[in-house]
């Protein structure tokens, strides 16, 4: 496992010493470590966030210096992604930090939509996800709980479309709004928590 930030994978099986189900064990040359929210090492078994040190380390994202400054710390970065490590010293991928997803092109974070789009009256609670279109493009999909004494209608919709582009960048905008009876809790945001 790698990152384009790294230019290079990290993370490897080793011939002769695989474990099924891991991303394997860091490359020579590479610190590997899982953290907790102050960048502390957390032990075996509880999960954290990816903290990943070597050379190949990119500078830093052009024109993004509060990005730089939250995840860059020399020539170590925190991934963006969720693992733990075995007594072994071996890595699990168990999802992303936050739901962070490409829109044509553009990185689009879930909570960001759920946050304005929480704020309409008329919505009781949110999810935001992205699935590929018949014409497999990326597009956003919000999930809404709405309030008690509100139906689901095409008008509302569309409400909530206007509202949402008066709000946000058009390209951060749901496309697709599926109106349900309830939000699973079982989202890995929400289970896992920040890290």
């Amino acid at each position: 496992m790698g990152t384009s930030e790294f230019l290079n994978g990290f993370l490897s099986d080793i011939p002769g010493n695989v474990r099924p189900g891991t991303t394997g064990l860091p490359i020579p040359g590479y610190k590997v470590q899982v953290v907790d929210e102050n960048n502390n090492p957390v032990p075996a078994g509880v999960v954290g966030g990816l903290f990943v040190s070597g050379e190949s380390l990119m500078i830093g994202y052009w024109n993004r210096h509060e990005e730089n400054q939250r995840v860059m710390f020399g020539n170590s970065m925190k991934t963006g992604d969720k693992f733990y490590q075995d007594e072994d010293g071996y890595f699990y991928y168990v999802g992303r930090c936050i739901d962070l997803f490409k829109v044509n092109g553009m990185w689009v974070e879930a909570h960001e939509i759920e946050d304005i789009l929480i704020r309409h009256p008329k919505v009781y609670q949110v999810a935001v996800d992205d699935e590929i279109s018949e014409e497999e493009l990326t597009q956003i999909v919000a999930y809404v709980v709405l309030q008690p004494s509100v139906l689901p209608s095409e008008e509302l919709t569309k409400e909530l479309m206007r509202y949402m582009k008066a709000n946000m960048d058009h390209f951060k905008c749901p496309k697709v709004y599926r109106y349900v009876m309830e939000i699973p809790m079982g989202r890995q945001v929400k289970l896992i928590g920040k890290c």
